[in-house]
C-alpha cells in the first residue's frame, strides 16, 4: 500500500478503525481517499457523517472550500464509495453537471494519479491480484 505521507495513513487507519471498517472495501477506499488529500481532511466533518457512517453529499462539491484536486478526489471517492456521480446542490436536487467531470481524463489528471489507482486496488482488490 502506498501512502502520500505519514498523515495520510494515520487517519486511514483511524478512520477505519473507529468505523470498524478496516475490512470493508467501500469504507477503505472512501477513507484512504479522504485522507490522502490535505483539504478533504482538514473538512472530514463535512464529507462524512461519523455517528451515522454516511456520506453528506449535499452541497458537498460546490462547497466554497473545494479546491480542483480535492474535487476530483472526491469525485472518485463517492464512486468508489457507493457509485454516485452526480453533484448535489444544496436543495437535495441534482446539481447540473457534465459527466466528463467524472472521467478518467479528468480525475486522473492531476499528480494524485498513483493514489487514485491505490484506491481502485483497495475497492475492487479480487481484480488486482497477482
Amino acid at each position: 500500500m502506498i501512502y502520500r505521507d505519514d498523515t495520510h495513513k494515520e487517519l486511514f487507519e483511524r478512520w477505519t478503525q473507529q468505523t470498524h471498517t478496516e475490512r470493508d472495501p467501500e469504507y477503505s477506499a472512501l477513507f484512504y481517499l479522504l485522507a490522502m488529500d490535505d483539504v478533504t481532511r482538514k473538512h472530514i466533518d463535512s464529507i462524512f457523517d461519523f455517528t451515522k457512517h454516511s456520506i453528506k453529499p449535499r452541497g458537498l462539491l460546490s462547497a466554497a472550500w473545494q479546491t480542483s484536486t480535492s474535487r476530483k478526489t472526491v469525485r472518485l471517492a463517492l464512486n468508489l464509495f457507493n457509485g454516485i456521480y452526480s453533484d448535489m446542490g444544496g436543495d437535495d436536487e441534482p446539481f447540473p453537471r457534465s459527466s466528463v467531470c467524472y472521467s478518467p481524463f479528468e480525475i486522473f489528471a492531476c499528480s494524485y494519479a498513483p493514489y487514485y489507482v491505490q484506491a481502485l486496488r483497495i475497492r475492487y482488490p479480487e481484480y488486482f491480484r497477482g
